[in-house]
């Protein structure tokens, strides 16, 4: 939809890391100087790509717009003095624009279905950076599990239900490494896991935690379960199912989602009756996406640059296209 827009990360990356040392908003700073006196019209995947002037926000130096436009194709007419058909002898291109924000690590991308995609934006920053180079912008869309956002915003949790492969290692079972300080109860999970896997050779782990024949108001302990299945990496292979039985009241009968293969890109959609959000809707709207959609790409974003490297020789020169 037009009215919305997507969020993703950015980052230059080397060996599929984001490299710490190399700052997006810098080279996003550059690339606009540089093309005050360069050609911004380039071929990518077989599409005209452009963009117009920048947009730096005076209230916080973090963050940048900037509109993207992808070359409409075939002829375009208007309507003329004589309400005849005219063709338009002029280029003629269809915008997405994308905000960045230094401080959050975050970027937002709006979704108008004939402007240029993601994958355009990538590529056409990348044609930028020299090919000798060993690293180039990545960006990732930040995902979220719709089935577990039901369960956030439920109020009794009845019974979950675990159901895991065996011939994983245990350590692709969370989103990261668990630390010295990590949680008693992400420990117990792991050593319960190892231990059947060492002493059994199962094939297949299942187990389920619930309240049994507690009354209608009887839940798990809400918040810790929440972020158990928050913790657990629902993408790996270890994971086959986890099933959640919940209820939004106690009149309800119980009702239960499956999380695995649930996730949909985080979208923020704006009040809007629009084509296309224009670049100074985003920039003057940015805080409502940050306020509203934080608890789904925070904790994404920090997983993401927990892997982050430094490199040596960071210094680069923006290239002409070919």
């Amino acid at each position: 939809m037009a009215n919305s827009v997507r969020l993703h990360t950015i980052a230059f990356e080397k060996d599929k890391k984001p490299i710490k040392n190399i700052s997006i908003l810098d080279f996003f700073k550059k690339l606009n100087k540089y093309l005050e006196k360069s050609s911004k019209i380039r071929e990518i995947l077989n599409k005209t790509i452009t963009c117009s002037k920048f947009y730096f926000d005076d209230n916080n130096s973090n963050r940048v717009v900037i509109p993207f436009g992808k070359l409409k194709e075939g002829l375009s007419y208007m309507i003329n003095n004589e309400s005849a058909f005219e063709e338009i002898n002029t280029d003629i291109f269809n915008i997405n624009s994308l905000e960045y924000d230094e401080e959050e690590k975050l970027l937002a991308f709006t979704t108008s279905g004939d402007g240029p995609t993601i994958n355009h934006i990538e590529a056409y920053l990348n044609s930028f950076i020299p090919k000798d180079k060993d690293f180039s912008i990545k960006i990732h869309p930040i995902f979220k599990n719709k089935d577990l956002n039901t369960i956030r915003r439920a109020k009794y949790i009845r019974r979950v239900e675990f159901i895991l492969d065996m011939s994983q290692p245990s350590t692709t079972l969370f989103n990261h490494n668990l630390e010295l300080n990590e949680s008693d109860l992400l420990r117990k999970i792991i050593n319960l896991y190892n231990s059947f896997q060492e002493e059994l050779s199962p094939k297949s782990f299942s187990f389920s935690i619930g309240v049994g024949r507690a009354g209608k108001n009887s839940t798990l302990e809400f918040e810790n379960m929440v972020y158990l299945l928050e913790q657990i990496n629902l993408n790996s292979e270890i994971v086959k199912e986890i099933i959640v039985h919940y209820k939004n009241n106690s009149q309800e009968s119980v009702e239960w989602s499956k999380l695995k293969n649930s996730n949909v890109i985080v979208e923020h959609y704006f009040d809007i009756d629009t084509k296309n959000i224009s670049p100074e809707y985003l920039r003057d709207n940015w805080i409502e996406i940050l306020n509203e959609e934080r608890i789904y790409f925070r904790r994404e974003i920090e997983a993401y640059y927990r892997e982050q490297i430094q490199v040596d020789r960071v210094e680069y020169q923006l290239k002409e296209g070919e």
